[in-house]
């Protein structure tokens, strides 16, 4: 009788585990199905692209930032600019303005910390960002359709390039371009920025 009886709690302590183990792994899903179950705003899905293309055209910015006049095949390329590949973009809300800003981040040495050279790299930025939309169209036609499709803001089955909130992005998206002669440092050496549809100042 004993005999059975152990027998019994055995495989009721087993059960009890198994049961505990069960629940566990119920629970670790629970939590997954609770995340996945939460809506992501337009707002969240539209940083996600934005940094995604943030980082696609991080490596077009560089050469406006150095002379390579001097530069040969023969060389390093990481001896001679041991900094370049220092690059980087990213994006931020500004909270206070309700901006959202597209950063990037470049090393610039001597003349190329002057505004002309930051002006060029913000226009690198503009012309990266909307390289895959027809370039037939203007420059604000370009800039709309970049971020309607960013930001799913207009009706998908009107082509209407004018919307309400089309003009309030572009108000609300700013390009921003740091340069700096040396990192790590607080504030930039040099700051410009600009609308994805603007055109570059002339210059003087």
């Amino acid at each position: 009788m004993r005999r059975l009886d152990l027998a019994v709690a055995v495989l009721a302590i087993g059960a009890i585990g198994m049961s505990i183990a069960t629940v566990a792994t119920a629970q670790e899903r629970s939590i997954l199905r609770e995340l996945r179950s939460q809506p992501a705003s337009a707002y969240d899905v539209g940083v996600l692209f934005i940094d995604r293309a943030l980082a696609r055209i991080e490596n077009s910015v560089w050469s406006y930032t150095y002379d390579l006049s001097e530069y040969s095949d023969d060389e390093s390329f990481a001896s001679k600019y041991p900094t370049i590949n220092y690059k980087y973009a990213y994006s931020r809300l500004q909270p206070e303005s309700d901006a959202l800003y597209l950063v990037g981040v470049v090393i610039a040495q001597g003349k190329y910390l002057e505004d002309r050279y930051c002006q060029a790299v913000l226009e690198e930025m503009r012309d990266s960002l909307v390289s895959d939309i027809d370039a037939r169209g203007t420059r604000d036609q370009r800039a709309r359709a970049f971020l309607e499709r960013i930001f799913p803001v207009s009706e998908p089955w009107t082509d209407d390039d004018t919307s309400e909130e089309t003009d309030r992005l572009l108000e609300a998206v700013v390009l921003e371009v740091r340069l700096y002669e040396e990192l790590p440092k607080t504030d930039p050496d040099r700051i410009c920025r600009g609308h994805l549809n603007e055109s570059p100042p002339a210059e003087g």
